[in-house]
């Protein structure tokens, strides 16, 4: 009287996650079985007795946020019968612990600057790119709670760069000189 789980774990945009942990518990909260997603995103169980059955997804690096099938209601609660399987496919969101925002502007107009590139660097190396709004703004969704640095480069101004920064309700503002 036992049947196989299925789990296939991949990001927002359709890449499969490996080394992802697949926690596969029965309705009445008890733990069943943990695996890690291989390279393909996959976890498979088998020989799970029959019954009801939800899985808890985390990822112990921390970049993706975690996900219980069982706060979907019905729908993430499923029946295993004997000699058969139930799948579970879980899209999980990057993790996010705040916001980075910039104003770039003008030095000598306080004008914002638009269009300019923003480079998000961690450790010196360039995590992600956005380009500053008619405002001057630019936002950042970051994973991780550690100083990042901004580099900021548009056109016929001096690039800048400003250390240190963390994600926050404030606005970093950064002032460009020609």
């Amino acid at each position: 009287n036992t049947g196989t789980v299925n789990v296939f774990v991949e990001t927002n945009a359709g890449e499969a996650l490996a080394g992802i942990t697949v926690i596969v518990y029965s309705q009445g909260m008890v733990q069943e079985g943990t695996k890690y997603t291989s390279s393909a995103g996959t976890s498979v169980f088998e020989s799970i007795p029959t019954g009801f059955y939800y899985i808890v997804v985390h990822d112990s690096q921390g970049h993706y946020a975690g996900y219980d099938s069982s706060m979907e209601g019905a729908s993430g609660v499923k029946e295993l019968v004997k000699d058969s399987s139930i799948s579970f496919n879980v899209q999980l969101s990057e993790a996010s612990v705040g916001t980075i925002k910039a104003i770039v502007k003008d030095s000598s107009t306080d004008f914002p600057v638009e269009n300019a590139a923003v480079y998000l660097k961690k450790n010196n190396a360039t995590v992600d790119t956005e380009y500053t709004d008619s405002d001057g703004v630019v936002e950042f969704d970051v994973g991780e709670n550690v100083e990042y640095g901004l580099e900021v480069d548009a056109g016929a101004y001096l690039i800048a760069i400003v250390k240190n920064v963390r994600a926050s309700q404030s606005f970093n503002e950064i002032y460009l000189e020609a």
